[in-house]
């Protein structure tokens, strides 16, 4: 088989679809019900010889280059798994089989599964406008049409087939899946329990949740606690409000002080958690007596620099307008003509780039409890 084309457990779209391998963060526009769903490939078929079009000449299929790929996905409207034959030649991967070894050993009756496509779809967004007071307001909905049910492992069975496993013309291996997971799930369109093989590839595991981690993760938003949290490979203060629950997936939602904003956290994330009294370690202006007001930011500045501290500022910016960010501060240089102003040189995770800001422009500043990189 070609080395471009798909293998078995792959996700792949249409070429008309807008994900690509390296962006599936899109917004769509328009009408998203006219995007096609993610596919997984399940069996596939090499094109044996060469096909044209009879009416246009083009061509169809090329021997030894193309295959014909069988693909799954869900429909929310059918509710129903659907199921066709597409040549390779109008798909492209969106994403790479993973090893199946993990999610076959842990396969157990009863195990919660659910197609390996449903995260991509679950974060599929589409952008509307609606007008209020003569002025446009954007609005981002989610579109679940494609996303498969939560399901629960009720067998599994062996691939047995009636189709040749090798082609006779080529002697080209037949790839199917060896192992098929006999699934269940609540049909809510004809109100009661629906079932289906579907081939181990195309599945993920729903991971098992820690009771004590949720009854912990409750004690921290009752107590309005602050969590130092890993995230990725950069660490933040993040402050718990609820939990979430998405299509077998729990998450966290609070506010993250260095992006100052809202924001999902998956529940892995807090196994290990440091807990914290403030994220806020010392503000400035405090109005002490013994220091001077109009110095103390530039204070403020030093004292961060040198603990390595990630700082937040409200800066107020030419035309009055107020906006908080969190930076980076690496030093302060002073105006190159006049020397009558002061400037923060900082790494500002707002704009994800380095700025500039005249520290006579910051309204107030607060020194974060989280040394940064």
């Amino acid at each position: 088989m070609p080395s471009n084309t798909p293998s078995i457990g792959d996700i792949v779209a249409l070429n008309s679809h807008p994900y690509s391998p390296n962006q599936t963060n899109i917004l769509i526009g328009g009408e998203p019900q006219l995007i096609s769903p993610l596919l997984i490939v399940v069996e596939i078929v090499g094109d044996t010889q060469n096909s044209f079009d009879e009416n246009i000449g083009m061509q169809i299929q090329e021997k030894g280059t193309s295959c014909q790929c069988k693909c799954i996905w869900y429909s929310t409207k059918s509710h129903q798994f659907d199921e066709a034959w597409l040549s390779s030649k109008v798909l492209k991967i969106i994403k790479i089989q993973e090893p199946k070894d993990s999610i076959v050993k842990s396969i157990e009756y009863g195990t919660l599964v659910t197609l390996k496509s449903a995260q991509l779809e679950l974060s599929k967004q589409k952008s509307s406008f609606s007008i209020e007071s003569q002025r446009e307001k954007p609005t981002i909905n989610p579109v679940l049409s494609f996303v498969s049910p939560v399901m629960q492992v009720i067998g599994t069975n062996k691939n047995d087939s009636k189709e040749p496993k090798f082609d006779s013309k080529t002697g080209n291996a037949r790839s199917i899946s060896e192992l098929l997971v006999k699934c269940k799930w609540f049909n809510s369109s004809s109100d009661k329990m629906s079932e289906k093989l579907i081939p181990v590839e195309a599945l993920v595991l729903i991971p098992n949740v820690d009771d004590n981690l949720l009854k912990q993760i409750e004690i921290f938003i009752t107590s309005k606690t602050c969590l130092k949290v890993k995230l990725d490979t950069k660490e933040t203060i993040f402050s718990p409000q609820k939990l979430k629950y998405t299509h077998g997936f729990y998450s966290v939602v609070g506010y993250d002080h260095l992006q100052n904003r809202i924001t999902d956290v998956e529940l892995s994330n807090f196994n290990t958690v440091v807990e914290m009294k403030d994220s806020v370690e010392e503000r400035f202006p405090n109005f002490k007596l013994d220091e001077q007001p109009d110095s103390q930011i530039e204070t403020g500045i030093k004292k961060a620099i040198e603990q390595k501290k990630y700082i937040r500022i409200k800066y107020k910016d030419r035309v009055g307008n107020v906006t908080t960010r969190t930076v980076v501060p690496n030093n302060t240089i002073s105006e190159p003509v006049t020397h009558k102003s002061i400037y923060l040189i900082s790494y500002c995770l707002l704009r994800n780039a380095e700025r500039y800001f005249n520290i006579e422009s910051i309204v107030s500043l607060e020194i974060l409890n989280l040394e940064h990189p």
